[in-house]
């Protein structure tokens, strides 16, 4: 059968037969994508209309695949970076996906949720990740030796001594969770919508959130969405500019005044819990950073950003 690949994360390779139907996804990390599958096989029937088919499969190490229908949707990453869309078309969406995330809220983690995967996957994930960001970045490494930076003009603290220093006051303030089932990495890019109520399907499962398994805390699947309103979908297509200089950097976003109305909307969705939700979306934002190392410029707008959005964070919680 011959087979062709498609545009993937450089640990992943998805590949396409040659009729278009199917995927087939093969990972270096054969743990995650193991996770990942494990996800879907675990995950209540009730919920399967909103999965892809699962063709085959294999846990084999060495060998861990997962063959899968190719959905041929347009992602909400496609919608949201659209040159139009109205109110209705933003409130739409938000449904659809308050929809799904209400689904999932409908089972409970079966025992009190670990304290330790709240620390371990919001402040400890981040700082071994600008931890090894530092290892890759001469200019990151210079600031944390001198705790602040500046950052379009403005005196910031090293995010990373900052958690350091403020860890203790964060985990306290997002120490309780909404344990449910939750997809894990609910960005745009891995959200597939059709115009009817049914077409509607999530790829790419994180498939573990502290350990392996469907649960997690509601509250990070939030974040994702906050995420990619954020600024995430835009670092990602290259609709930013940095300057970098031996202390400073000017970062700036190439967002539309339209994409505002989408930041107000999911805040508005997110009610009492949205503060809590913009210090998730910090975190997510600086936790990414090592995962770019291919793209330094994206590395610097995301530890811009992730700065700036984790200093209103703490003043606000």
């Amino acid at each position: 059968m011959n087979e062709r690949s498609m545009p993937s994360r450089c640990f992943n390779q998805v590949i396409v037969d040659d009729n278009g139907r199917t995927i087939t996804k093969r990972s270096q990390d054969e743990e995650k994508l193991r996770n990942e599958i494990m996800w879907y096989l675990r995950l209540p029937r009730a919920l399967h209309s909103y999965l892809p088919d699962i063709i085959s499969y294999s846990l084999s190490k060495g060998n861990v695949y997962v063959r899968l229908e190719r959905v041929m949707l347009p992602s909400v990453h496609d919608l949201y970076m659209e040159a139009q869309h109205s109110l209705t078309m933003i409130d739409h969406i938000f449904n659809r996906l308050t929809e799904v995330l209400d689904a999932f809220a409908c089972y409970r983690y079966p025992a009190p949720f670990p304290t330790r995967f709240i620390q371990e996957m919001y402040v400890d994930k981040t700082v071994q990740r600008l931890q090894t960001w530092l290892t890759q970045s001469r200019w990151a490494a210079a600031n944390y030796e001198r705790g602040e930076w500046r950052l379009n003009g403005d005196a910031v603290p090293c995010p990373l001594r900052l958690l350091e220093k403020e860890g203790s006051y964060l985990m306290d303030k997002l120490k309780r969770p909404f344990a449910r089932i939750i997809h894990g990495d609910f960005c745009f890019s891995n959200l597939l919508m059709g115009r009817e109520p049914q077409e509607m399907k999530l790829i790419d499962p994180r498939g573990s959130f502290g350990a392996a398994g469907i649960y997690g805390d509601v509250r990070y699947d939030l974040a994702k969405v906050r995420h990619s309103v954020g600024g995430y979908e835009h670092i990602m297509t290259d609709r930013f500019h940095v300057q970098q200089t031996c202390a400073s950097l000017h970062a700036q976003l190439h967002q539309q005044p339209r994409h505002q109305s989408w930041i107000v909307a999911w805040d508005e969705r997110c009610g009492f819990l949205a503060p809590e939700v913009r210090g998730l979306e910090a975190l997510l934002f600086l936790s990414m950073i090592p995962l770019h190392r291919d793209t330094p410029e994206r590395q610097l707008m995301m530890y811009g950003l992730g700065t700036r959005k984790l200093l209103l964070a703490l003043d606000e919680l």
